[in-house]
This record gives C-alpha cells, structure tokens and sequence, in this order.
C-alpha cells in the first residue's frame, strides 16, 4: 500500500496515524463487544494498551471499507478498482470535532487530515507485518 502527502489544515492540531506498508484482510469476523463489525484487518497499528476497537474491514457495493482505531483516533481508508489498479483515499479522525469562529462569528469546521493511497494485491498464505 502507498500512501501519497496528507492534505492536513493548517489548524488541525495532530498528525495523521503512520499506515503500514503491506495489510491483510482477513476472512474471519471482527466483533466489537458483542456487535460484528466486519472481517478481521491486519495488522493492527495501535499498541495493544491503546487498542479500544478491533481493526476491521467490510464491503459496501464496489468499494472496501477498512478502520484502524483505538476507540478515540483511528484511520478510516477506503478504496475500489479503477483502470490503473485500486485506488482511494485515507482520512485520520478524531472523537473531538475542531472549528474555528471566525471574525463574522461563522463557525468553519476544520476538516481531517486525508492523503490518496493505492494499493496492490499481493496473494500469499502467511502475513507478516512490514
């Protein structure tokens, strides 16, 4: 996976999660409590102390949905297949929703980071993390 520059305002008080280079969408379910929230996503990109929710992945139509979080922050990635391979976007978030009150006292939301990501299918039988 290739994950191109972060568009990121220049307000936006934190750094998008770092993504790894080589994933693997597992075809085991994903339970959150006691909820399915999708099929097993590898690796995880959190340290196990801050890993609130299973990373996870699920279709939706002709695109793949993939979230990495921690409960709090995470990552969401999507992509689908285009003439030059799978292509989408990547969008780190928060719990907290930043805004700005300008002069006029208009609030502007301040959007998340979110960068372009291609990917590459790769088959094998073991996963590794890169």
């Amino acid at each position: 996976m290739t994950v191109g520059q972060w568009i990121r305002d220049s307000l936006q008080s934190h750094g998008p999660t770092a993504l790894p280079h080589t994933i693997a969408l597992r075809g085991s379910v994903a339970v959150f409590l006691t909820d399915t929230i999708g099929y097993q996503l590898e690796p995880q990109i959190f340290d196990p102390e801050r890993r609130g929710v299973r990373s996870a992945w699920q279709v939706t139509n002709d695109t793949v949905h993939l979230t990495w979080s921690d409960g709090f922050s995470g990552v969401w990635l999507w992509f689908s297949t285009s003439d030059s391979g799978f292509v989408g976007r990547a969008e780190s978030f928060t719990d907290v929703q930043r805004a700005q009150v300008r002069r006029d006292r208009t609030v502007r939301t301040i959007p998340s980071p979110t960068a372009p990501v291609r990917l590459r299918s790769i088959c094998y039988c073991s996963f590794a993390a890169a």
